[in-house]
């Protein structure tokens, strides 16, 4: 996988679905089911993805409140932080299920993307291009970051608990597991080796989909501005090479 792009990979193209950039950001929507829908499609999963973190919302808000004086500062602090990112997520989500954000990427990928307008005049393939290797670029660099930012994020507690020896037969005194995320649930996932398997399972799967609520909707989003900046250049380029009426020409002359 390339992280520039020289524009060769376009060669055999017929629809925007088939370049690389916009293939990879389409797979990476996986998780969300945030690609745009036709009329008649469901929209379950979206639900289903958005009610899990709303209950990973409401479950670490609980758990705030059960433990605020009784944690260390470093881990109310990275308590606060992801109750906080919780509350993002579920505000992109609701965005998600809206109408206008499906209208919108339908438009981006049948309209608004500049592979629909680049045999319009040379200007428009060179920006086209341009914009082609921005995009390219922007996709793998910012999938590349959030996939080691999730990997680090569920490894580093991993680590810690290996280090501590908490996945030997017999586990240290008043030693517990540590987890990338912290709720309040009915059953013990800090010192029961099964709880700790259930929770992190769970948190390796919200903690994607938290991700791709941030980095994937970002990305997203970027790439309808990168092509509308591109549509901006035409414009303003055709306005500052109109061709002036035949009469004009002929009184200069």
């Amino acid at each position: 996988m390339k992280i520039l792009s020289d524009g060769s990979d376009l060669e055999g193209v017929e629809k925007v679905e088939d370049i690389f950039y916009i293939n990879l950001a389409r797979k990476s929507m996986w998780i969300l089911d945030s690609w745009p829908k036709a009329f008649n499609e469901s929209s379950t999963f979206r639900y289903v993805v958005l009610a899990l973190n709303v209950t990973t919302l409401i479950g670490g808000a609980i758990y705030l409140r059960n433990n605020t004086g009784v944690l260390s500062s470093f881990e109310l602090g990275h308590t606060y932080i992801t109750v906080f990112m919780n509350c993002i997520t579920c505000s992109r989500g609701l965005m998600i299920l809206s109408k206008d954000y499906n209208h919108v990427m339908s438009l981006f990928v049948h309209k608004i993307h500049l592979f629909h307008h680049r045999h319009k005049s040379d200007y428009a393939y060179l920006t086209h291009i341009f914009i082609h290797k921005i995009s390219h670029f922007y996709t793998v660099y910012l999938l590349g970051l959030a996939l080691n930012g999730l990997l680090l994020f569920n490894l580093i507690p991993f680590y810690n608990c290996y280090s501590r020896g908490m996945f030997k037969d017999v586990i240290p005194a008043n030693a517990t597991y540590d987890h990338a995320v912290f709720y309040s649930v009915p059953f013990d996932y800090t010192t029961k080796f099964k709880g700790y398997l259930a929770m992190t399972s769970f948190n390796c799967f919200i903690s994607y989909t938290c991700t791709s609520y941030f980095c994937v909707v970002d990305l997203t989003i970027s790439l309808v501005i990168f092509h509308l900046w591109g549509h901006m250049r035409l414009l303003t380029y055709h306005l500052a090479n109109f061709k002036k009426p035949a009469s004009v020409l002929e009184s200069n002359d």
